[in-house]
């Protein structure tokens, strides 16, 4: 089950959007951005969606979340929720080089069908589009490289670190195992904790100079974090 992040004020009493998506979705509310600040950065589940009630929440506030989302390497699909008539497409902020769609419902009873056929359009599309890393640095899953959009310095990557990648940052901030980096990139072949070791080694040498790690820890596994 997908896990769901929403921010919506509790004010709303029967009329919460939480009822029309929670049994589809595991869905954690948040009313404030100092909670969802403290479990982005805590929580060893990660969501696969993060939706804001833009009736509820100021623009800026919503930058403040994105933002957020992004320091702590966390790439769900991301979106606004409203009654407004208008479908246009909404700009975070410019810098991010990012537009996220509005989801806009008539009735609170159309969102989970809404909800879920924007969110399977965004699983569908991941396969085919550059992972931002941050707002300087991109990720293309198709050609295994690293690039900086402005300066245009690329580093290469060698196809296995590149899935390696990709797999670090489709789990949303979450460890990766070292059985699912053996299943996942080596197609399930029996390969050696060694090699594998020897492949993170040289992905994290990769990333280091551009502000990444990728952490070990016990016991969970591998994930990527912003240097401090």
């Amino acid at each position: 089950m997908a896990v769901l992040w929403l921010f919506e004020r509790p004010s709303k009493g029967a009329d919460c959007l939480s009822q029309y998506l929670i049994g589809e979705f595991a869905v954690r509310c948040f009313a404030s951005f100092e909670a969802f600040c403290i479990l982005s950065r805590t929580s060893t589940i990660k969501p696969n969606l993060v939706l804001v009630d833009a009736a509820d929440f100021s623009i800026e506030m919503t930058h403040a979340i994105f933002q957020e989302l992004r320091k702590t390497l966390i790439f769900p699909f991301f979106s606004l929720l409203g009654k407004e008539d208008s479908s246009e497409t909404f700009d975070i902020t410019s810098s991010s080089r990012l537009a996220f769609p509005r989801i806009l419902y008539s009735h609170s009873s159309e969102l989970l069908f809404l909800v879920k056929q924007a969110y399977l359009q965004f699983e569908s599309s991941q396969g085919g589009r550059q992972l931002a890393l941050n707002d300087e640095y991109y990720f293309d899953v198709h050609a295994h490289q690293i690039s900086d959009q402005q300066s245009n310095m690329k580093i290469e990557l060698s196809p296995k670190e590149g899935r390696i990648l990709r797999l670090l940052l489709s789990k949303s901030g979450s460890c990766v195992r070292r059985q699912d980096i053996e299943k996942n990139v080596w197609a399930g072949s029996r390969v050696s904790a060694r090699t594998i070791d020897s492949h993170i080694c040289r992905l994290r040498k990769k990333l280091e100079p551009i502000g990444f790690n990728l952490n070990c820890y016990y016991g969970r596994g591998y994930r990527i974090e912003l240097s401090h």
